[in-house]
């Protein structure tokens, strides 16, 4: 009770104090500044990360109203598939004789064509020796995991497969890791975009950030502006732009930290209540 007090007589010096005549501004020049799809495969940024706009200011409506039978029927007429898989692991402490690292692989898989559905989840354990990356390790199984799911479950083949992941494939938080454990790491999400495209499942990534790269893609392509365009995060910007049930315009993922590795993405912004602002990420040859 008293973290929550200290947190609201607090509250002023935490929220952004924006005007509505910057957000205005912002939004003016964001209008009309947009590159081809094609363009954006060669931008360079001097930002660690940044979203291009790949279209003009747009709002798209994606929902009126969230209600199960309404996305259970869409899914159904959509011959939609929907998985899933996240993991979480525990590395032992110094304290322990043998150091070890335990991955937690859990996953779903339903159709709702046939109501095939698959859930569960499994534990490995490895040892772990001076040297060795945790992250590594879960990503690769994971990987492992997502193969044999796939081999084993009986998935008609004019089904639309949609891979929903718990994780940034912008990977922007692994730009402080050591480079060579980085490249690997890219390696190992290349390979399992790779492999559910092969499979005919189109990966997204479903996220909340309070990333910045909405303006800074707009310098990306207009740098002269530095000095005219506020510093507002892409939540707190979408928030403001985007009604319920709104999707932002598509981006162009611009990431130091895959772009230059083969991997290409395109996001967007969805609105799905007040305050809450998702970003969504795929990979960019679905845009055809």
């Amino acid at each position: 009770m008293r973290f929550i007090k200290a947190l609201d007589s607090s509250w002023d010096i935490l929220e952004p104090k924006v005007g509505e005549l910057d957000i205005k501004n912002f939004i003016n020049l964001l209008e009309d500044t947009y590159i081809s799809k094609e363009e954006a495969l060669f931008i360079t940024s001097h930002y660690a990360s940044a979203l291009i706009p790949l279209e003009p200011l747009t709002k798209k409506k994606v929902f009126t109203e969230l209600s199960k039978d309404k996305a259970f029927n869409y899914l159904v007429s959509n011959h939609a598939c929907l998985m899933s898989i996240d993991s979480s692991y525990y590395n032992s402490s110094p304290h322990t004789l043998i150091s070890f690292l335990i991955v937690n692989v859990g996953w779903w898989i339903r159709d709702y064509v046939s109501g095939y559905e698959d859930r569960g989840s499994r534990f490995h354990i490895y040892p772990f020796k001076p040297g060795d990356n945790a992250e590594l390790i879960i990503k690769s199984c994971e990987l492992r995991t997502l193969k044999e799911l796939l081999s084993r479950a009986c998935l008609n083949k004019d089904l639309n497969i949609y891979m929903f992941l718990d994780e940034a494939l912008n990977l922007v938080f692994t730009t402080n890791w050591a480079s060579d454990v980085r490249s690997k790491y890219v390696m190992l999400l290349r390979e399992l975009l790779t492999y559910l495209i092969s499979k005919g499942a189109l990966p997204i990534a479903v996220f909340y950030t309070r990333a910045h790269d909405v303006r800074r893609g707009l310098l990306t392509l207009k740098r002269e502006l530095e000095d005219k365009v506020i510093d507002i995060s892409d939540r707190f910007l979408m928030n403001k732009l985007l009604d319920k049930g709104e999707r932002s315009q598509l981006f162009y993922v611009y990431s130091k930290a895959i772009t230059n590795l083969g991997i290409h993405l395109a996001a967007f912004y969805l609105k799905v209540t007040e305050g809450d602002i998702v970003r969504v990420e795929f990979p960019y040859e679905a845009l055809d």
